[in-house]
């Protein structure tokens, strides 16, 4: 999945999808980070370097709906870990009791993706 993921959004991204990903600036440098791949594929990646602490947000927005979880993006989230993740669509019915919509709840991380964008620096 990890392999085909990003494949696919590189693909995405060529087919003319905006694609923007932040990274955590020191968990970027880590060997298991993809982050160079991605930058040399021509994706829009920034880094949040951060005083304390790690940006350990793991989530998308894809056409409108939004993937969570604790899956961490990387190869050893997919072939090594035992991971959680959650697809919500606009249109769901499963929903967490702290939001009255599914379009809430992707409104929320969109939102929270703006705001650490544009906290995050450039490569």
């Amino acid at each position: 999945l990890v392999q085909v993921s990003w494949k696919a959004l590189v693909s995405a991204m060529k087919r003319g999808i905006k694609i923007r990903m932040i990274l955590d600036f020191d968990v970027a440098r880590k060997a298991y980070s993809i982050d160079e791949w991605l930058i040399d594929k021509g994706v829009d990646v920034r880094f949040i370097k951060l005083n304390c602490g790690c940006l350990h947000h793991k989530f998308m927005i894809v056409d409108g709906a939004a993937h969570a979880g604790s899956y961490n993006f990387t190869n050893e989230s997919e072939f090594r870990n035992h991971e959680a993740a959650i697809f919500v669509k606009a249109t769901s019915n499963v929903l967490p009791c702290v939001v009255s919509s599914a379009a809430d709840l992707i409104s929320g991380f969109s939102t929270e993706f703006e705001r650490l964008w544009y906290l995050a620096a450039t490569p």
